[in-house]
């Protein structure tokens, strides 16, 4: 007769497996068809946490927080790519009239340079003259590239609102989630629990961490850039010195190579000039390369980058991270990388010695150490090292989980004592045990 009962509910259970492993396969093509957003969104998550915890406590409202947090970010982005754009646009500018001025004496004698003017009216009677031509010839290529480009900038926009829209559910939510993860999948002594938590823990160290590094690395190359100008010789400054300091900024999220991407062409550039205005004025790119390698190669990747970022994650590892990471998924390889690399190190670390040794997955703090058997919780020993988030649903999860045990406790007191008429208070604990005292 247990048998004939036990058939039917695994094979209910197995068909709701079955459910379970379809949605997920599911879920995991979604984020496959938008994997560059959704890791774009998860970078956006973590560079902003930090923010997001010191507002919270402030505005109140995690939903406002979440919107403040990334604005904070958002903003000094978009500024910097205004200013790019606008300076690029009056360098090109200026040297397209350079260019021109150089051939206007050898072209005066055959052109009258004068009537180039531009004037807007004319410019819009020419197009309507010239309308058929321009339909028969280019017309539908034009339009094909013109719907092209509207489609990509689209799809473009799209993707960042979906990143944004992303870690904005994810910064005012995520308490949320880690709750139903210890209620329900695994405990804050679980090995998922441990690992998670470890992920957690150093995917705020890369992402925040360098985002902070390329900030003082930007502020700093700045700085000198346009010292060097100060000291510069005639004919021999640092050209655009605030947008190369900005943009070295960027490049130092490659570790070790990504400011020599800047300032080496700079130096070279500058050896260049100074050879032709004379071997005097040599010792100018020689200087600016020894101020640099020392402020920014020395101060800041040997000193600033390690007391940012923390030394759990090896410097060669991460190199490698940001090389091959765009050369395999293209642009989001820069987030996507690394996230990779974190997996794969706090799995090595976590999971994997259980696994070789052949034994059970052992119960873990939350620092991924194994805990011994019948060892008592102590919250200072498992809040070590961990995601801010984290520890605070951890102990939230804990708390919801021991009141719904009390009051399963009180009721089921409560209904033995009515049906026993008090019968001794020694059966009735003795029918729970463990669920918690009166």
């Amino acid at each position: 007769m247990a048998d004939d009962t036990a058939l039917p509910m695994e094979r209910s259970r197995l068909a709701w497996w079955l459910v379970g492993v379809v949605l997920a396969i599911i879920v995991l093509f979604v984020f496959y068809s938008f994997e560059g957003t959704f890791v774009l969104g998860l970078f956006m998550y973590y560079a902003t946490r930090p923010i997001y915890n010191r507002l919270e406590h402030r505005l109140g409202h995690p939903g406002l927080t979440a919107f403040a947090s990334l604005i904070a970010v958002a903003l000094p982005v978009v500024v910097l790519i205004s200013y790019a754009v606008a300076v690029s646009a009056v360098e090109v500018a200026a040297i397209a009239g350079e260019s021109l001025k150089g051939y206007e004496g050898v072209l005066r004698p055959y052109f009258d340079l004068s009537s180039l003017t531009v004037h807007p009216q004319r410019i819009v009677h020419l197009l309507q003259q010239s309308q058929g031509e321009i339909m028969r010839f280019g017309g539908p290529e034009l339009l094909k590239t013109a719907a092209d480009l509207a489609a990509a900038f689209g799809t473009a926009l799209l993707q960042l609102f979906v990143a944004l829209a992303f870690a904005f559910y994810l910064l005012r939510d995520d308490d949320k989630l880690v709750r139903w993860f210890v209620r329900d999948i695994g405990g804050e002594r679980s090995t998922a629990y441990s690992y998670l938590a470890a992920v957690d823990r150093s995917l705020q160290t890369v992402y925040f961490g360098n985002i902070l590094n390329a900030f003082v690395v930007g502020l700093a190359a700045a700085v000198v850039y346009n010292l060097a100008n100060v000291f510069a010789p005639p004919g021999l400054a640092v050209p655009l010195p605030t947008l190369l300091g900005l943009l070295t900024g960027i490049a130092s999220l490659v570790p070790i190579v990504g400011v020599k991407l800047i300032y080496v062409p700079i130096a070279a550039y500058l050896l260049v000039k100074s050879l032709d205005t004379g071997i005097r004025t040599i010792w100018f790119p020689v200087a600016f390369v020894a101020l640099f390698i020392i402020v920014i190669d020395l101060v800041a990747e040997t000193v600033i980058r390690p007391y940012i970022t923390g030394r759990e994650l090896h410097v060669g590892l991460m190199l490698f991270a940001y090389i091959f990471g765009p050369l395999l998924f293209g642009w989001y390889g820069l987030f996507f990388g690394p996230l990779l690399l974190v997996l794969l190190i706090q799995f090595n670390r976590v999971v994997l010695p259980d696994l070789i040794q052949g034994e059970p997955l052992p119960k873990r703090h939350a620092t991924g150490e194994p805990a011994e058997s019948g060892e008592p919780r102590t919250d200072e020993s498992e809040k070590v090292n961990m995601g801010t988030e984290w520890e605070e649903a951890g102990e939230l999860g804990k708390d919801e989980t021991e009141s719904d045990g009390k009051t399963e406790s009180n009721g089921e007191e409560e209904s033995d004592g009515k049906t026993e008429s008090g019968n001794g208070t020694e059966d009735d604990v003795n029918r729970s045990p463990g669920r918690g005292s009166p």
